[in-house]
């Protein structure tokens, strides 16, 4: 079928309809920058603490109440790493859930390529930790997350949004409103 419309009364919905049509009216996580919605700072260990919050991930509504506690990889003994702490939308359970994904040790460690499927699994970024070589805790937490609103974005430059054509925001790194 080429042309199609949703929703309306009497006519079968699908999930993947009703992701495409909030899709546009947002995604990121429900807060400012200088809140703490869903925030990630150092927890026991080699760990790090998300705070409670709320996101749109993909047309799909994400709700936490309590703060969660994430685990991180064993580090490497020689290289440091940087993983990346996501939602993480999976259609196919029915969900979405704090994860970590974990990069790979290097010399010049890079945060991990995330899997950001239109259909399937799509993960969205909330921070990117360093973990040293040999470390038994975090060592930096870079804080990217992009936040809704209206068709005026919020980020900071570690959390830019993928390259659109003319998104307009406002960059708390910079100070300065821009267009990405």
């Amino acid at each position: 079928m080429a042309q199609n419309s949703w929703p309306f009364e009497n006519i079968d919905t699908t999930e993947t309809e009703y992701s495409q049509l909030f899709r546009n009216f947002g995604a990121g996580v429900v807060g400012v920058p200088t809140g703490t919605q869903l925030g990630t700072s150092a927890g026991t260990g080699l760990a790090v603490n998300v705070q409670a919050g709320q996101a749109m991930v993909r047309g799909h509504y994400y709700f936490n109440t309590a703060v969660e506690s994430l685990g991180l990889a064993t580090a490497n003994p020689t290289n440091p790493r940087i993983d990346t702490v996501v939602l993480r939308l999976d259609p196919t359970a029915n969900s979405i859930v704090l994860a970590v994904v974990t990069g790979t040790p290097a010399s010049s460690p890079v945060a991990p390529t995330l899997t950001q499927t239109d259909a399937g699994i799509f993960e969205f970024a909330l921070a990117n930790v360093r973990v040293n070589a040999a470390a038994t805790t975090p060592s930096t937490i870079t804080d990217v997350r992009s936040f809704i609103g209206s068709r005026v974005g919020i980020w900071n430059t570690a959390g830019r949004p993928t390259p659109t054509t003319g998104a307009f925001g406002y960059n708390t790194t910079t100070g300065s409103p821009e267009v990405y």
